[in-house]
């Protein structure tokens, strides 16, 4: 992979401010993202919760598609996503990462896999599908 900057504004998307995302390495085919977690993401037994786990992996197969959208004039959605979690997240436990792949890019439909870790523990891995749609000139 290559180092980090292929995400044009990438700390000007509120999303990725608010949680404190970094981009990792990325390449044409894949992407990585960086998140330390904070005491705030703990859920009611302690642990990190799930969502912010699936949140970094879907955004993770967001930015490693993102490179496959070139002139603007179209864009895409998540319509369905499987994670399975392995392990649990804990805030003390270091970096979460999650390193995202591209498995398809139809004209339509792409499918994605991410894998989340933590201090070189596999935590989640999942699939998650996407469709693009034309940019209207509206």
């Amino acid at each position: 992979m290559s180092t980090p900057g292929f995400i044009p504004n990438f700390e000007d998307v509120p999303y990725n401010r608010f949680l404190g995302v970094e981009p990792g390495p990325c390449d044409e085919h894949a992407a990585e993202l960086r998140l330390a977690p904070r005491e705030d993401f703990r859920q009611e037994v302690g642990i990190v919760h799930g969502g912010v786990i699936a949140g970094l992996a879907d955004s993770a197969c967001v930015y490693a598609l993102r490179q496959t959208v070139e002139d603007g004039s179209e864009t895409f959605t998540s319509i369905e996503f499987k994670l399975n979690f392995l392990r649990a997240a804990r805030v003390e436990g270091g970096v979460l990462i999650a390193r995202a792949r591209i498995l398809r890019r139809g004209r339509k439909v792409a499918v994605c896999s991410a894998d989340v870790s933590q201090d070189g523990r596999d935590l989640a891995t999942g699939l998650f599908t996407y469709m693009f749609v034309p940019v209207s000139a509206d």
